[in-house]
């Protein structure tokens, strides 16, 4: 099989970033990589990685948001047989690509967000954390316009892990000061 040019070169080049990500990937998101950084374009990766999923190369995983992708053992096999057809330089170039953007990468996997205009000009905006295949947190706000689910959108990835947390402790965390509050003001129960 000659993996230089065309097609199977494509296949070739989907399995090494899954290969060498080896993390679950939207398909968007994947064909999006692969299209802005000219290694496939947009719609070949995307006839590539249902080729590579119906021979077993690549497992499709359906995720609370949608499906996600991952490089199976006979995908690894694939790749370490045949990766020397692949330039080094392309090599190096996914290499450095997914080294300098995994906790990106990683985040908005984890982090998922969505819109919808509301019938009021209004919209809701989806923000949920996954972890695997689990949401963690899911919640829905209504914004006034476009900009502010712009805004909403673009800042739940910086935000979502603090929010997450500061939700737990809201709701789950320790009431330690809840309780010394409750003993100096005298309701705790003691009538000495």
């Amino acid at each position: 099989m000659y993996f230089q040019h065309g097609y199977s070169k494509d296949k070739l080049a989907a399995l090494y970033f899954l290969y060498r990500f080896r993390e679950d990937i939207a398909l968007d998101t994947f064909a999006g990589i692969m299209s802005d950084n000219e290694w496939i374009p947009y719609l070949e990766l995307k006839g590539c990685v249902g080729d590579l999923e119906s021979a077993g190369l690549v497992a499709a995983l359906p995720c609370e948001f949608g499906q996600s992708y991952r490089i199976t053992e006979s995908g690894d096999a694939m790749v370490e047989m045949f990766m020397t057809q692949l330039p080094f330089s392309y090599r190096k170039a996914m290499d450095d690509y997914i080294d300098a953007n995994r906790e990106r990468l990683r985040r908005e996997s984890q982090y998922i967000t969505d819109w919808e205009k509301q019938f009021d000009g209004t919209y809701l905006v989806s923000l949920k954390v996954v972890e695997g295949h689990r949401v963690l947190l899911n919640t829905t706000i209504l914004v006034p316009d476009q900009a502010a689910a712009e805004r909403a959108r673009s800042r739940w990835h910086e935000k979502a892990q603090v929010l997450y947390l500061s939700t737990l402790n809201e709701l789950i965390g320790d009431d330690k000061e809840s309780v010394s509050e409750s003993k100096d003001d005298g309701r705790h129960g003691n009538d000495e």
